[in-house]
């Protein structure tokens, strides 16, 4: 559940943007509706971790969102490649051109025995290319697995390796 309490942002000019905002947001869908200058932009930044508001709080399930913003955003170090392999096993290379991937970060392994839905802390298609890159997602709690086609629906030589354990660098 996401649980903001009188939050407020000033910004330096002295526009007060927010102004003791109290929501609560069960999980699921959730519009923000509002005229220009009503604070929607200033809210979902301050939600994402991109401003810092002047008061009050932000807590996403047991995350404190001000205090650790780092542990919001994860950002995942992806090194995309596609290969055709013939009759023999014998690989070339080939080019990987913003093609659409499953790409999630999870409580347990996907695929194992204890594994459930609630285990799931992050899932979406993202567009990938070759080469590395990265992907930043927005999760409530620090995940313990991260994956790309975590599932196993492409065709792939060793699916042992799609969803590997997180690391934290410092």
């Amino acid at each position: 559940m996401l649980s903001i309490k009188n939050l407020t942002h000033i910004y330096p000019n002295g526009v007060r943007a927010l102004d003791g905002v109290d929501l609560e947001v069960e999980k699921g869908m959730f519009g923000l509706l509002g005229p220009n200058g009503a604070g929607k932009s200033t809210l979902m930044r301050s939600i994402a971790t991109l401003q810092t508001p002047t008061s009050g709080s932000i807590t996403f399930g047991d995350l404190d969102v001000i205090a650790e913003p780092e542990k919001l955003r994860q950002t995942l170090t992806v090194d995309a490649r596609k290969a055709y392999a013939d009759g023999k096993g014998k690989e070339t290379p080939a080019p990987l051109t913003y093609e659409v991937f499953d790409i999630g970060t999870f409580n347990a392994k996907p695929g194992d025995k204890a594994f459930v839905d609630k285990d799931v802390l992050y899932f979406h298609r993202r567009p990938l290319r070759s080469g590395a890159q990265t992907v930043t997602v927005i999760v409530d709690k620090l995940p313990k697995f991260a994956g790309l086609d975590p599932y196993n629906k492409r065709i792939d030589r060793n699916s042992d390796d799609n969803a590997v354990k997180v690391g934290l660098l410092k």
